[in-house]
């Protein structure tokens, strides 16, 4: 990763946008199972809208 690029001698970089994204969705998935341990209900068939 400390390596430079050879046409503009720019240093390689990590995908910061891909790792947020999936940051956000390992929270997310950490939230649920949380509720999910508590004693929530989640999943569709528990949702205001219902099971399509």
């Amino acid at each position: 990763m400390g390596t430079v690029r050879k046409k503009d001698q720019r240093p390689h970089q990590v995908p910061w946008g891909l790792v947020m994204i999936g940051c956000v969705f390992g929270i997310f998935l950490v939230v649920v199972h949380l509720m999910n341990l508590v004693g929530v209900d989640t999943g569709p068939e528990n949702s205001m809208f219902g099971r399509f």
